[in-house]
């Protein structure tokens, strides 16, 4: 279905980025380096098996390689072009950019997009601002749905509210 490109596609450009997944491996190693350790001791005779620093190269290199590989195996199956587009976040003091729902941190982001997908932005102003419009994307108002494969960029504008 629709939603569900939409929502994939938001995962990869929210929680699912590289760095975002990399950095919870990470923590998740670290944070499990002795039972990793006295793990592999305890079978690495019984077993063929990498060492927990070899294994955690395997995660991230799937972490990195997965989102491209699975956005072309969806453009393939559904007959979709691909498309990249660069959604550019504000600083959190202006505003947020949410995405189906996601808040996207703050700076640009390459996206990954199917061609004819609709996709949910939504422009949250921070306290002091409010919604100035769009640029980048022919929209009106603070929440929208769009085909992002039809831009290049996009990204909400806030200003200051003058009391």
């Amino acid at each position: 279905s629709l939603r569900l490109l939409a929502r994939i596609t938001a995962l990869h450009a929210a929680v699912l980025r590289p760095e975002v997944a990399g950095a919870a491996a990470d923590s998740i190693h670290r944070q499990h380096a002795d039972l990793l350790a006295a793990d592999h001791r305890r079978w690495d005779l019984e077993l063929d098996m990498a060492p927990p620093d070899a294994t955690r190269a395997l995660v991230q290199r799937f972490i990195e390689e997965r989102p491209a590989h699975l956005m072309r195996h969806l453009a393939g199956h559904t007959g979709r072009a691909l498309r990249t587009v660069r959604l550019e976040a504000p600083e959190a003091r202006t505003g947020t950019l949410r995405m189906e729902d996601l808040a996207l941190p703050p700076g640009r982001h390459e996206v990954r997009c199917l061609a004819g997908v609709p996709v949910r932005l939504e422009a949250v102003p921070a306290p002091g601002h409010e919604f100035a419009g769009w640029k980048g994307i022919d929209a009106e108002g603070p929440a929208v749905t769009v085909d992002l494969a039809r831009a290049r960029s996009a990204r909400p504008v806030f200003r200051a509210v003058v009391p």
